[in-house]
Parts: C-alpha cells; sequence; structure tokens
C-alpha cells in the first residue's frame, strides 16, 4: 500500500516493518547465544559440501528465474537467459535489503522499459506468482503431512490446518477465475484490470501446468539440500519433514514485511521441524546455512546482472 503523494510506504508500515525485523533478529540472536555448544555443529560442514550446496541453491534459484520467464510470457514477453536470471537475482538482492519486495517494482519498470509490458499485466504476473507458488507448495506439504499420517497414525494439526487453508484459496482461484466490469473510479478500474488480467493468466492452462511444475521441482530441490544440511550437523531428519519445511518455507518467503524475509522464513522452518521432533537448534542452522548461501549468490549475481541490465534499459530507452 503506496502513500499516493510520494510513492513510499506510509511511515505506520514503515515501523512495524523494522519492529517485526528487530524482535524477530533479536529473538534469533538470544537464541543462538543461548545454545552456543548446538551451532559448533556447523563447523562440520566441509569446502566440499558449501560449494555442493551453493551448486543446488544456484539452480534453485535458476528454477525461480524459469518460473518467472514462464510467468511474462503469457502476456508475450520473450526473455532472454541474462534478463529472466539477471531480473530474478536483481530483484532478489533488492528484497534483501529492504520490506514489502521492491524488487518487483524494478523489474516492473524494466520490463515497462525494455518490453512494454504494462504495469497493469506486471500486477497480474505478481498475483500469478503468489497464488501458483502458494498452491503448489501448499500441494507437497499436504502429500507429505497425509504420507505421514499414513505412515505413523499421526500428524501435527497445525500444520495441517495451514497447509489446507493455503492450498484452497489459491486453488479456488484458479478453478473459478473472475472477471468483472470496468468501472468509472480511476483506482476501482485499475483493481478491475488486475482481476480481468489474472483471468487471463489462468485460462493458459499449459502455462500454469508449467509453472507449477517448476515451482514443485524447485521444492523437490530445496528439499534434498535441508537434507544434506541435516546430515551434515548430524541432525538427521526425515525427507518428508525435509519436504513439508521446503513447501511451507516456499510460502514464507511471499511474506515481505522484513527484508528478505528475514526472521519469517527461519521461524516457518524452525516451527515445521520442532513439528517433526527435529530440534529447534538443527531447523534454525538449516534455515542460515541455506539464506547465507543464497544471499551471496544473489549479492554476486545481482551486482553484475544489475549493470548489465541497467546499461541495456538505457540503451533501449
Amino acid at each position: 500500500m503506496y502513500n499516493a503523494t510520494n510513492g513510499r510506504k506510509p511511515s505506520s508500515w514503515r515501523g512495524l516493518s523494522v519492529a517485526i525485523t528487530v524482535l524477530l533478529v533479536a529473538a534469533g540472536v538470544f537464541y543462538v547465544v543461548r545454545n552456543a555448544r548446538d551451532f559448533a555443529a556447523l563447523g562440520n560442514l566441509s569446502v566440499v559440501l558449501w560449494a555442493e550446496i551453493g551448486a543446488l541453491a544456484l539452480v534453485s534459484l535458476i528454477l525461480l528465474g524459469w518460473f518467472n520467464k514462464i510467468v511474462v510470457g503469457v502476456f508475450d514477453v520473450d526473455l532472454r537467459v541474462s534478463e529472466w536470471f539477471g531480473l530474478t537475482m536483481v530483484g532478489a538482492m533488492a528484497n534483501m535489503f529492504a520490506p514489502f519486495a521492491p524488487g518487483a517494482g524494478m523489474r516492473a519498470l524494466y520490463l515497462k522499459r525494455v518490453h512494454g509490458l504494462a504495469y497493469v499485466h506486471f500486477a497480474n504476473c505478481l498475483a500469478a506468482t503468489l497464488l501458483i507458488t502458494a498452491m503448489a507448495n501448499s500441494a507437497l506439504a499436504l502429500v507429505a503431512l497425509i504420507l505421514v499420517w499414513r505412515l505413523h497414525g499421526a500428524v501435527s494439526d497445525a500444520l495441517l490446518a495451514a497447509a489446507l487453508v493455503i492450498f484452497a484459496v489459491p486453488l479456488a482461484l484458479v478453478l473459478w477465475p473472475m472477471r468483472v466490469g470496468v468501472p468509472e473510479n480511476k483506482w476501482l478500474r485499475r483493481l478491475a484490470s488486475v482481476i480481468n488480467g489474472w483471468h487471463t493468466v489462468v485460462t493458459r492452462r499449459v502455462a500454469v501446468a508449467e509453472l507449477g511444475a517448476v515451482m514443485a521441482a524447485r521444492t523437490l530441490l530445496l528439499t534434498g539440500i535441508y537434507h544434506l544440511i541435516f546430515d551434515a550437523i548430524d541432525a538427521p531428519a526425515p525427507w518428508l519433514a525435509c519436504l513439508t519445511m521446503a513447501s511451507l518455507g516456499s510460502v514464507a518467503r511471499l511474506v515481505n514485511i522484513t527484508p528478505g524475509s528475514l526472521g519469517i522464513y527461519e521461524a516457518v522452518l524452525t516451527t515445521t521441524s520442532a513439528a517433526f521432533g527435529v530440534p529447534v537448534s538443527a531447523g534454525l542452522m538449516v534455515a542460515l546455512v541455506h539464506r547465507l548461501v543464497s544471499s551471496l549468490i544473489i549479492v554476486a549475481s545481482g551486482v553484475v546482472y544489475g549493470h548489465l541490465l541497467s546499461r541495456e534499459a538505457i540503451t533501449d530507452g
């Protein structure tokens, strides 16, 4: 929600973001300090293992970029490799340093300037990203939790309820997309354009299926990364626990009230792992290792592609 006079977030929202960020980071630091002995297990990660985690994290980011390519392709924008991967990295880097996903605005400006993608269509792309990410990952979480119930006869009611709610809302919007008339009010007219644009996206069944498949592949890859880290710190976790963590963690990444979902992502992963009987410290270590490796890749790639794409935007403009 932007202030119409200056395009910036209202101070109340900025203040809320700062308060939540400080609170979550302080809680995390306090926990790490109080349980420093547990975190000594991070010393078990060899250079080779760090490299393996980095390679897998890079592939997961490439899949995220490919997802973004498919989304904008619905509106006949054909991005080159340097664009779909570069824009994803630049946007992710911007999101790391400020709340409310400022990277989305940067991507929208580039796509408008270079490819002529209307802002309302970019808003449709964001809606598609949000809904399909939530639906695909909650579906995987439901599968994992149902398997846990069938194998062990018990499952976390809280996790099951959360996965069901997250799955039901986007599923309804996919199965029954709305179309509305065009009102006279300027702001309502823009909202109507977004709603009708979502109808355009969701009726492209092949594209929706491709998006779901790419997102599922990325989540399964994250599952492998988490399992690898758990084994390295001598805290083995079941594959189904890792799958549930990866699924709900991916949904948590959509909550951008803090920079890069800092603290929110870690809280979801540790809470989910604890529901499977995995120590909180182990779940937090997995979250921190993955964040560190991914952040290094994002910053390195974001700086390079930010320079290249900004030059291209100036040239085309």
